[in-house]
């Protein structure tokens, strides 16, 4: 380069990529462990088509490989001695050295060219409007704006989604509440949005829609098919959550006293076998109680 010279230091001559060969990287990368000094980076072609724009968004979050501290060394030109000069890392965001090479590099045409661009000074590096060094810049600006479009979109979604399973579950947790502090069944025979007889649970449940609105936005017709919350194994969920919380609590209430317990395991209708349990302590205050 023999353009804009200042204090006998120059950016220098953008160099090619090394012509190292490297077989084709097709095991996973570690994004964290990627080579910085340009001189020991693999062709960006070497890595495999799914993971280069990964390696290329690694490569852009860290930025150009800028090292400010080395002492580079002085070169013979016929206008006099030059070396590259780090206060055009200023200038150029793109620029890189490698301290190994002691040759400027370009991040982007790097990434998206799978080389520098041509030899000479920056601005033959640069080039026109449409120069490759231009199009691999305005490629590094689309696969960032890209990553940050997906990763809003992505934590708007979750933050939306996360709002409405609350209050899904918060609707079906106060259904099951109420049926089995009173004791009452659950299902009916059919369940189904045209059926008559759906069961207390969705009975209480589009009650409970109905007087929050907060609910019943996200709740029965106004959530997605395949999460309602409200299939059985749900139900079944959260009624063991439920008996695990009374268990703790009863534990709580006589710790290591003396207690008594009945057992009764009558059979239903289609001869399965239904356990109830039925505990009988006395509590901290020295009231008899039957849980």
């Amino acid at each position: 380069m023999v353009d804009d010279l200042q204090e006998n230091e120059d950016i220098g001559p953008i160099s090619n990529i090394p012509s190292t060969s490297s077989p084709s990287i097709r095991s996973k990368i570690n994004l964290d462990d990627l080579p910085s000094d340009p001189a020991n980076r693999p062709p960006i072609t070497s890595y495999h088509p799914n993971q280069i724009d990964d390696v290329r968004r690694a490569y852009l979050v860290k930025k150009a490989f800028q090292p400010r501290g080395h002492n580079f060394k002085w070169s013979n030109y016929s206008s006099g001695q030059r070396r590259f000069s780090v206060k055009w890392y200023d200038k150029y965001d793109w620029l890189e050295c490698s301290t190994k090479q002691e040759k400027a590099y370009c991040l982007c045409c790097y990434l998206f060219n799978g080389s520098v661009g041509n030899q000479g000074g920056r601005e033959e590096h640069i080039g026109e409007v449409n120069s490759v060094h231009n199009n691999s810049v305005q490629k590094c600006d689309y696969l960032l704006n890209q990553k940050r479009s997906y990763e809003a979109n992505v934590t708007k979604n979750s933050n939306e989604e996360n709002i409405a399973n609350w209050y899904r579950l918060l609707g079906s947790v106060c259904s099951l509440r109420f049926l089995l502090e009173n004791s009452l069944s659950f299902p009916g025979h059919n369940e189904s949005e045209d059926s008559f007889s759906k069961g207390l649970f969705l009975v209480i449940l589009k009650l409970i829609c109905e007087n929050n609105p907060d609910i019943g936005k996200y709740c029965l017709g106004n959530a997605k098919k395949n999460n309602k919350l409200t299939a059985p194994s749900i139900q079944k969920d959260i009624i063991d959550c439920f008996a695990k919380e009374v268990t703790q609590r009863l534990c709580e209430e006589f710790k290591d006293d003396v207690f008594g317990m009945l057992a009764n395991e009558p059979s239903d209708v289609s001869q399965k076998e239904q356990m109830a349990i039925v505990l009988r302590y006395v509590d901290k205050c020295g009231v008899v109680k039957e849980s």
